[in-house]
C-alpha cells in the first residue's frame, strides 16, 4: 500500500529550499543588507588596475597599497573578491546615412560576433560581524538567535561605514563604487541565480526577505556540474585549489581574465584572530619539527646521547616557513586568515563546459596550482561564491594576508564604455563608442577618440603596418553620430576607395585637369575676412624671399580695399597685381596669369566646397613647400569657418609637414587647443617619431593629445629613448610595441589604459579600407562606369579568391 506520509516525508528530506543556501535578510539600507547572523554586507564594484602594459614596481606599488589596507581589519571582517568573466553580446548594427557604410558595419559586427570576446567585471564583497566573528553556521543550526537590537545595529552600521571608507581612501587607484539599492540586489540576484544573470530587480514594495525573494532558478546536482533552469538553463563547474605553489607573486592568477570561455574567479577571505592564528603557527611548526626525524632517529639518540646526522630537509624548511609566518603575523604586524580559492566555470551545453574547464585548470597548473574538479563537494563550492556564505565549503587555507594581496584579482582589462559620454551629452541623445575592438585577452575595447572633451588623436609609427586601413575603419564609423562630419587630408589616395564607396566627395588639388577652382579672393565678400585675406598673401609674396616691410603691409590693405570696392567678378589674384606697388606686384606674379603656380588659386570662380564626408588629396602639393603652406592655411581657413558644434574629425594623413613647417606648427598648436570648443577632433598621422620630437609644438602635441595609437614598429628598440622618455611609455609597452604583427596589431594608449587591439578585418571590409595598387585599379574601373550597384560589384571582385 502506498504510505503518502512517508513519501512526503522523503521527498522533504531530499529536496531543500534554496533560502537555505542565501545567507541575506533584509536590504538594511540602500547600500547595507543584514544577513541571517547579524552581520552586515556591502558590495563594491571596481574597475581595478589596468593589467596591460604596467611596470612590475607599480604593481608592487598596488600590491603593498593592498596590504596595507588589508591590515586595518580583524577577525570580524571578511572578503569577496570576485571576477566574472561573460561573453559580450554580438554588437547591434548602427544607422548610417548611405547603404553601402551600413553593410561595412554589419560586416563588422558579424566578424566580431563570430570571435568570442567577454567582459570581465570585478567585485568586492565586505562583511562586518559587530557581535564577534562571523560563523555562518545559521545554515546548520535554525536556533541561532538574532543578538542585535535597534540601537546597537545603528552603531554597527556606523562602525562598518567607517571602516569601508578607510579602506577605499586607502585603495583609490582601484575604482571602487559602491553598489546601492537596484544595482546591490541585482548583483547578489546574480550570485543565486546563474540562469538569469542581468535580470534588472526592482526594489520590493513591501520590503521582503531577500533568502526567498531572490533565488528565481531551479537547481539540481549532477556528479560533476549543477544545473540551473529558469528561462534558459547554464551549467557550472567548480575547480577548487588542494595545493598552492611554494611562493605567491602579484597577478599569479591573471592568465585567468584572458580565458576564452566564461566563468568566475572566487576568492574569499575570513581574518582570523591573531592569537588564534599565532597559536595554529606555533603548532604547524612544533609539528614539522618534531618530524624531521624518524622515530627510530629519537631513539638512537637517546640511547646513544648522540645527535642523529638523518634530518627531513623538507619538514625542516617547513618549520622554517612558520617560523617566518610567525615573524610576519608578530614582529611586522601582519594578518591571517582562511582562504578559499574557486574557480567556477560556466556552458550553457556540457561541451562548452568541460572545454572552457580543462582550459582555466590547465592555466592554473601552468602557475603552480595543485587543482581538482569538485563533484562531491560541488554544491559547496558554489556557496562559496554567495557572500556571506561560509557553512558549506570545507576548503580553506590559513594564509598570510601579504599572500591574499598577490593572490586579489585587482588587475583588470577595463573594456571602457559602450556609450560616448562626450557626444551623448553634446547632442542630447545617447551615442554608442566609436568603435568596439577585439583585443588579445579576448576582452573586448570599447574605443572612443574623445578622453573627456577632447578627441585628439595622433598615430605613430613605420609605413605598411596598416595605418591607413586603421583610420578608413575609424572614419567610417564615426559617420553614425547624427549630422557628423569627416574631413580628410590625404596622401596618395591612401583614403580615395573608402571615401568614394561611402558616398563622400573627394578633391585631388593637385590634379592637373582642372577637378577644382580655388579663389580665396572669394572671401572679400565679408570685411571681417579681410585680415585673413592679408595674411594669406603675405604668404604668396614672402614665398620667394621678399622681406615684407611696414610700407608693404599698409600698400596690401590699401589694395585688398580697393579690390573689395570693385564687383565680385573682379576678386582675382590677376586684378589685384596692378592695385600693388612694383615690387609687390612682380613677388605675386608666379601666382597669376600663366606662371606656374596660376593654376591653383587665380581663377574667377571658386568652387572648393567642404561636404560632410571629404577627402582632399594634397599629396602633389608636398612637391612645394610653397603651394602647400598657401592651400593648408586656405583649407583650414575654411574649414574653421564651416565648423559649427556638429561632430567632426580631421584627419591629416601625414602630418609631418605640419609638424616641420613653423608656420603651421603655430596653426596646429591653436588648433589642438581650441577644435574641442567646436566638438572637432584632429587625429594626425606620421611614420617618425623624430619628426614629432624635432617639432617645435612637441609639449603641446604630448599635452593635448590624449589618445595615440602606436602601429606594430619591430624596430621599436632602436628608438627607446624616443618612447621611453619623450612618450612616457615603459619597456613592457615597448616591448608591445616590437612583438606586435603589422597590418592587425595597434597599440592604443589613452590616460589610464593601454590595450593592444587585434583587428583582423573580414575580407570584404578590408577591400574597402585599402589603398594598395591593384585596389586602386579595380576601384578606378568600376568607379569611371558607375553602373547601379558598382560600390557592391567593387567588393565582390576586390574581396574575390584573389584578395590579400
Amino acid at each position: 500500500m502506498l504510505n503518502l506520509r512517508r513519501l512526503l516525508r522523503n521527498y522533504r528530506h531530499d529536496s531543500r529550499g534554496f533560502a537555505e543556501l542565501v545567507p541575506w535578510m533584509i536590504l538594511l539600507t540602500p547600500a547595507l543588507v543584514l544577513n541571517k547572523d547579524g552581520s552586515l554586507l556591502a558590495v563594491f564594484e571596481m574597475r581595478g588596475v589596468d593589467a596591460e602594459g604596467v611596470p612590475v614596481v607599480e604593481v608592487d606599488h598596488q600590491v603593498r597599497a593592498l596590504e596595507h589596507a588589508l591590515r586595518s581589519f580583524d577577525e570580524r571582517f571578511a572578503l569577496w573578491w570576485t571576477v566574472d568573466r561573460r561573453r559580450v553580446a554580438a554588437p547591434i548594427a548602427a544607422r548610417f546615412a548611405d547603404p553601402v557604410s551600413e553593410h561595412l558595419d554589419q560586416l563588422w559586427c558579424q566578424a566580431f560576433a563570430d570571435a568570442a570576446q567577454f567582459a570581465n567585471r570585478h567585485t568586492v564583497a565586505v562583511t562586518f560581524a559587530p557581535t564577534g566573528e562571523t560563523t555562518g553556521r545559521w545554515t546548520l543550526s535554525r536556533r541561532a538567535s538574532f543578538a542585535l537590537d535597534a540601537a546597537r545595529l545603528d552603531l554597527a552600521c556606523t562602525r562598518f561605514e567607517d571602516a569601508l571608507r578607510a579602506f577605499t581612501e586607502t585603495l583609490p587607484d582601484l575604482g571602487l563604487s559602491r553598489l546601492v539599492d537596484e544595482g546591490l540586489l541585482g548583483l547578489l540576484h546574480d550570485r543565486v541565480a546563474p540562469a538569469g544573470e542581468g535580470q534588472r530587480v526592482c526594489l520590493p514594495d513591501p520590503p521582503c526577505y531577500l533568502d526567498t525573494w531572490l533565488p528565481d532558478n531551479a537547481l539540481s546536482v549532477t556528479d560533476d556540474r549543477l544545473r540551473f533552469g529558469h528561462l534558459d538553463q547554464v551549467e557550472i563547474g567548480a575547480l577548487a585549489i588542494k595545493g598552492w605553489p611554494g611562493s605567491t607573486w602579484p597577478g599569479a592568477l591573471d592568465s585567468l581574465l584572458s580565458t576564452p570561455g566564461e566563468l568566475s574567479i572566487v576568492l574569499a577571505f575570513r581574518f582570523e584572530h591573531a592569537e588564534r592564528a599565532a597559536r595554529r603557527i606555533r603548532d604547524a611548526e612544533r609539528h614539522h619539527r618534531n618530524l624531521q626525524k624518524t622515530f627510530t632517529a629519537y631513539l638512537k639518540e637517546a640511547i646513544t646521547r648522540e645527535e642523529s646526522a638523518m634530518v627531513n630537509e623538507g619538514r625542516l624548511r617547513l618549520a622554517a616557513d612558520a617560523a617566518e609566518a610567525l615573524a610576519y603575523l608578530t614582529a611586522e604586524g601582519g594578518a591571517f586568515g582562511h582562504c578559499a580559492l574557486i574557480v567556477l566555470t560556466r556552458g550553457t551545453v556540457a561541451t562548452e563546459l568541460d572545454v572552457t574547464t580543462r582550459e582555466a585548470a590547465s592555466r592554473l597548473r601552468r602557475v603552480g596550482y595543485l587543482v581538482l574538479r569538485e563533484r562531491l563537494n560541488l554544491l559547496g563550492a558554489f556557496s562559496v561564491s554567495i557572500p556571506g556564505q561560509w557553512a558549506m565549503s570545507p576548503r580553506w587555507h590559513l594564509v598570510a594576508n601579504a599572500n591574499l594581496a598577490d593572490l586579489a584579482p585587482i588587475r583588470s582589462h577595463d573594456a571602457g564604455s559602450a556609450r560616448n559620454a562626450h557626444l551623448s551629452q553634446q547632442l542630447g541623445s545617447v551615442q554608442p563608442a566609436l568603435a568596439r575592438l577585439p583585443t588579445d585577452a579576448q576582452t573586448p575595447l570599447f574605443f572612443d577618440l574623445h578622453v573627456g572633451d577632447v578627441g585628439h588623436a595622433i598615430v605613430l609609427g613605420p609605413s605598411g603596418s596598416g595605418k591607413s586601413v586603421l583610420m578608413n575603419f575609424l572614419l567610417g564609423q564615426s559617420r553614425k553620430y547624427p549630422g557628423s562630419r569627416v574631413i580628410i587630408f590625404d596622401k596618395n589616395y591612401s583614403c580615395r576607395i573608402a571615401t568614394l564607396l561611402q558616398g563622400g566627395a573627394h578633391v585631388d588639388v593637385g590634379s592637373e585637369h582642372g577637378e577644382v577652382r580655388l579663389n580665396p579672393l572669394a572671401l572679400l565678400r565679408d570685411k571681417g575676412q579681410w585680415e585673413w585675406l592679408a595674411g594669406w598673401l603675405e604668404l604668396l609674396l614672402t614665398a620667394r624671399g621678399h622681406e615684407m616691410s611696414s610700407d608693404d603691409d599698409r600698400a596690401l590693405r590699401i589694395a585688398l580695399g580697393l579690390l573689395g570696392a570693385q564687383p565680385p567678378g573682379a576678386w582675382q589674384l590677376c586684378s589685384l597685381v596692378p592695385l600693388l606697388p612694383g615690387q609687390l606686384a612682380e613677388a605675386l606674379l608666379p601666382w597669376v596669369g600663366d606662371a606656374l603656380l596660376a593654376r591653383y588659386f587665380d581663377h574667377s570662380t571658386d568652387t572648393f566646397s567642404l561636404s560632410d564626408f571629404c577627402c582632399i588629396e594634397i599629396g602633389e602639393l608636398f612637391r612645394d613647400a610653397r603651394l602647400a603652406c598657401a592651400f593648408l592655411e586656405y583649407a583650414f581657413h575654411r574649414l574653421e569657418l564651416e565648423l559649427d558644434g556638429r561632430p567632426a574629425v580631421i584627419y591629416v594623413e601625414e602630418a609631418w609637414f605640419m609638424l616641420g613647417e613653423p608656420r603651421f606648427c603655430a596653426r596646429l598648436n591653436d588648433w589642438l587647443r581650441t577644435m574641442r570648443k567646436k566638438n572637432a577632433a584632429v587625429v594626425l598621422a606620421t611614420q617618425s617619431l623624430d619628426e614629432i620630437d624635432r617639432s617645435a609644438i612637441f609639449a603641446s602635441v604630448v599635452d593635448n593629445i590624449p589618445t595615440r595609437i602606436y602601429l606594430a614598429n619591430p624596430h621599436a628598440g632602436a628608438h627607446r629613448r624616443l618612447y621611453l622618455e619623450r612618450f612616457a611609455l615603459n619597456d613592457v609597452q615597448l616591448a608591445r610595441i616590437r612583438d606586435a604583427t603589422p597590418k592587425r596589431d595597434y597599440y592604443i594608449t589613452q590616460p589610464g589604459r593601454s590595450r593592444m587591439v587585434n583587428c583582423m578585418f573580414p575580407t570584404r571590409l578590408l577591400a574597402a579600407l585599402r589603398s594598395d595598387p591593384n585596389a586602386q585599379r579595380i576601384f578606378a574601373r568600376h568607379y569611371a562606369a558607375r553602373a547601379p550597384g558598382w560600390a557592391f560589384d567593387y567588393l565582390d571582385e576586390a574581396a574575390g579568391p584573389c584578395a590579400p
